[in-house]
């Protein structure tokens, strides 16, 4: 790609390191949304959106991962066949960025990274890379 590309303009900006997930700019918003996806970490992460339940939350999230892995939740956990998968926007190495259309509806929604840890082999969202957010 030549240097002098314009990047394309985007309305959030979501940056993925070693299990986290934060909007650093803009927000994503009912309908058509270009999303700047920028892995700042240094182990590969995707980002995969999910609509869940209204009123989910990241307590929620991991109550559930919790009692796939056999524990006891400490909170109620999220009914995953009640989500609806909407997006994956694509694994990406240390430092690279991506700008993908994603359309959503006004709804609650979980971020999930699903990428193997290197050193457990745990996937990233059962070590907390999930996040929630709410579009209005």
């Amino acid at each position: 790609m030549p240097a002098d590309v314009a990047e394309p303009e985007a309305n959030v900006t979501l940056e993925m390191g070693e299990m986290y997930f934060e909007v650093t700019d803009g927000e994503f918003v009912a309908g058509e949304n270009i999303v700047h996806l920028f892995n700042a970490g240094v182990q590969p992460h995707f980002a995969e959106i999910m609509m869940v339940p209204e009123g989910t939350t990241n307590e929620n999230i991991k109550a559930a991962i919790d009692a796939e892995m056999g524990g006891t939740p400490e909170a109620e956990p999220v009914d995953f066949s009640q989500a609806m998968p909407v997006t994956y926007l694509s694994e990406q190495s240390e430092g690279v960025s991506s700008w993908s259309p994603v359309t959503l509806e006004a709804g609650t929604y979980a971020l999930m990274c699903w990428v193997a840890d290197p050193e457990t082999g745990m996937p990233h969202a059962m070590m907390g890379m999930h996040s929630v957010f709410v579009v209005e």
